[in-house]
């Protein structure tokens, strides 16, 4: 069964509540690209087809859903659809009653994807909530429930359940459902302010939602000018740039009343000048709040203890945010061994933060993306859990004694790992005919099946334990890459996306076999020296990595990925590869059979080749086309 996360659960609920929708305004909303939105409709498609619906297109509109009653009730009630978190239900149902007017428990049920005895039990709570705004609940009979208020009360208390901490910013697309028809209006506002008072926001998004649900009141007839403005909106009149505000909203036709709530709820968003920053500290929770819901979007790592981590990350950021804020510039000494040790974290940290960085005036450099990398690194190889653990087979030919001795020893020198045995050699042969493992330790000198053997003394020697840890480290850091590249793929990606959109055929060899794995990276970067996109010198430095930090490039099974720093010699983002018809031992220690050398050059933070690559090649269909003696170049850059 296909569960959709919580992007793609969103996207349903907007399309069910009979929203059109583009690719380029989802990719806006999420702040992701175009071809993540593509991959997700993919997975929503295959989700809808089941319950009997489809996406159809309108000419210049977008994709829409056409659902009964009882289908859309089905599907939002359904176990493919993320429920949302119990303590995001409250503040949503409140502002979610502001939106409708008057409501029913079935329908808050439906829009929460949670049952109607949920609603109930959480009502109080959404009146006390209310309450405290200055909001009373109406219940009407035969009609439902409705929200009761001043109209400014009306409008103050939604911008205010928005700036809640409470509410993640996924939870509040769901309210986006009821104010697509201001967007358009509400961004025109906030480009109009930010252009004439030269301001950047700290949330674009969030500020659209609370403009746009005031447009929305307006536009319903709701208007401030028929009662008495409540103090603190008149206030803004006092602040030393109304003047300004008037002249941005000029433009937008409304009573001066309705003007002021506008400008009382952009004068209430966070927002930065171009050169300063809001306090490091407010910034931090927001910066983490960011990285983690992204790394929880794309990895799914909603399982671990989000307030413990988000302190953690928080503190981190903070510190990192005072830096970039005093022009203190910091050198990251282990930034080339984080990047090419943990690559796809760094790649994925250093994008994110650049991203995030863009929307708030805020640059980035690697050497704090690299720290932040390390911190994330933390956060997923935890999330991990059992996924991660190294299943070892003890493999012992020796007596019972010798052999709880060496059960006994690895199990204390490595607790982490998961153990099975001492078995016998026939007993490990039969266990591995019908079981997997990453590792054999074995005593004597028989293979046993075709899974990464070390032999060791029956006594573990302090060589035996160093040898074990190394390769253990190896193994954990390989099973880290393969989780995050399953649970990125989870996303949804664009089946579209193939080598050949990040790998020129001028840049792809075939080779029969090489001489060394020193020489097959040289031959897979030489089309891009040539050319001059790569200097001589980062081949002898990727050459220099493998031989300081290992074959941790081997990330997926059969592919190196090698590469250094971006100032060892890049002249622009390139890549290439190295096909062996037979693989290569590569690597001094730790060494792995490889196929494939890929090599990258990566200048610009916007590059998204390292993790899309890795990403192809670590499908088990295309590992075996690869393996065949008849794949071709073309049959390479068409692997998707």
């Amino acid at each position: 069964m296909t569960v959709l996360n919580e992007r793609q659960a969103v996207i349903v609920r907007r399309l069910l509540d009979g929203e059109c929708l583009s690719v380029s305004r989802l990719a806006a909303s999420f702040e992701t690209s175009e071809r993540t939105i593509r991959g997700d409709l993919t997975t929503v498609q295959d989700v809808l087809t089941r319950y009997g619906l489809g996406l159809s297109e309108a000419a210049g509109q977008g994709l829409g859903v056409v659902a009964t009653a009882a289908q859309r009730k089905a599907l939002l009630s359904s176990p493919e659809m993320n429920e949302m978190a119990s303590g995001q239900r409250v503040p949503f149902l409140a502002a979610r009653m502001l939106l409708l007017g008057t409501s029913t428990y079935d329908q808050l049920a439906e829009l929460c994807g949670t049952s109607r005895q949920t609603v109930i039990r959480d009502f109080p709570g959404v009146e006390r909530l209310l309450g405290e705004l200055d909001v009373e609940v109406d219940r009407e009979k035969g009609k439902g429930l409705a929200a009761r208020a001043a109209e400014a009360t009306i409008r103050q208390a939604f911008v205010k359940m928005l700036n809640s901490s409470s509410l993640g910013m996924a939870a509040c697309e769901r309210l986006a459902c009821g104010l697509e028809s201001c967007d358009a209006k509400a961004r025109e506002l906030i480009d109009e302010v930010s252009e004439t008072l030269d301001v950047h926001f700290s949330n674009v998004r969030l500020l659209e939602l609370q403009l746009g649900f005031c447009i929305m009141r307006c536009v319903q007839g709701h208007s401030l000018s028929l009662e008495p403005i409540p103090q603190d909106v008149l206030d803004v009149t006092r602040d030393a740039n109304f003047g300004l505000y008037v002249t941005a909203l000029s433009g937008y036709e409304a009573d001066m009343s309705d003007k002021l709530c506008l400008i009382w709820t952009l004068l209430g968003a966070e927002k930065v000048n171009p050169g300063t920053r809001i306090s490091s500290s407010v910034a931090a929770a927001d910066a983490a709040d960011y990285l983690l819901e992204r790394l929880n979007l794309a990895h799914g790592a909603g399982s671990m203890d989000y307030e413990r981590i988000s302190r953690g990350l928080r503190a981190h950021l903070d510190v990192a945010l005072y830096r970039i804020k005093n022009h203190i510039p910091i050198e990251n000494k282990m930034l080339d061994q984080i990047k090419l040790c943990i690559p796809l974290v760094f790649d994925f940290t250093n994008r994110q933060m650049n991203a995030y960085g863009r929307l708030h005036g805020i640059e980035f450099d690697e050497n704090e993306c690299a720290y932040i990398a390390m911190y994330v690194a933390s956060i997923f190889e935890s999330s991990m859990g059992i996924e991660g653990k190294v299943k070892v087979l003890l493999a012992c030919s020796f007596g019972t004694t010798t052999s709880a001795i060496l059960s006994s020893r690895m199990r204390q020198f490595v607790p982490e790992c998961e153990f099975v045995g001492p078995l016998s050699h026939d007993e490990a042969e039969r266990y591995l005919d019908a079981n997997g493992v990453d590792l054999v330790i074995s005593t004597n000198d028989s293979i046993v099946g075709d899974v990464q053997t070390i032999r060791v003394s029956p006594l573990l020697q302090s060589r035996d334990i160093s040898l074990i840890k190394s390769v253990l480290f190896q193994l954990t850091y390989t099973k880290m890459c393969r989780n995050f590249l399953a649970r990125h793929m989870g996303m949804g990606c664009d089946r579209r996306v193939t080598l050949g959109d990040f790998i020129s055929a001028d840049d792809v060899q075939i080779a029969s076999s090489s001489s060394g794995w020193e020489a097959a990276i040289g031959k897979a970067a030489r089309p891009l020296v040539s050319r001059g996109s790569l200097e001589q010198r980062y081949v002898q430095r990727m050459v220099r990595a493998v031989k300081e930090y290992g074959t941790y490039m081997v990330m997926t099974p059969g592919t190196a990925y090698v590469h250094a720093g971006t100032n060892d010699g890049i002249n622009e983002d390139c890549t290439a590869l190295l096909h062996l018809r037979s693989p290569v031992i590569f690597g001094d220690e730790n060494a792995k059979p490889v196929r494939d050398v890929v090599v990258i050059g990566v200048k610009s933070s916007e590059s998204k080749a390292l993790i899309s690559i890795a990403k192809i090649l670590s499908k088990e269909t295309n590992r075996r086309r690869l393996e065949e003696s008849d794949v071709d170049v073309d049959e390479i850059l068409a692997l998707c």
